[in-house]
């Protein structure tokens, strides 16, 4: 229905029936997570990545439609350290809540 005024630029809250939340969490803050209500987080990202950048920002459109773009910067872990299997991607994507 909404995006929450409670929203930063590293926690975004979407308001329905219940609260769902996006935000990096584990023990490096590393890994992207989503939280609906009071469930235990759910891990949308993979052990074998990282996340290094999450950064929602609020936008305004020409509808009254909320919009909010996501910034990610995720990264491979390469435990093994080997150039051939670094990898890194930047992503940004805006996206729109649903009008019913």
């Amino acid at each position: 229905k909404s995006i929450s005024p409670a929203s930063t630029a590293s926690h975004l809250y979407l308001e329905n029936t219940t609260t769902t939340e996006f935000y990096l969490c584990g023990a490096a803050s590393t890994t992207l997570c989503q939280k609906k209500g009071g469930a235990d987080p759910l891990s949308l990202t993979s052990d074998k990545v990282e996340v290094n950048n999450l950064k929602f920002t609020q936008v305004a459109t020409s509808t009254s439609t909320p919009s909010a773009q996501i910034n990610l910067k995720i990264s491979y872990k390469n435990p093994a350290n080997r150039s051939e299997y670094e990898a890194l991607v930047n992503v940004t994507s805006t996206v729109s809540l649903r009008a019913y």
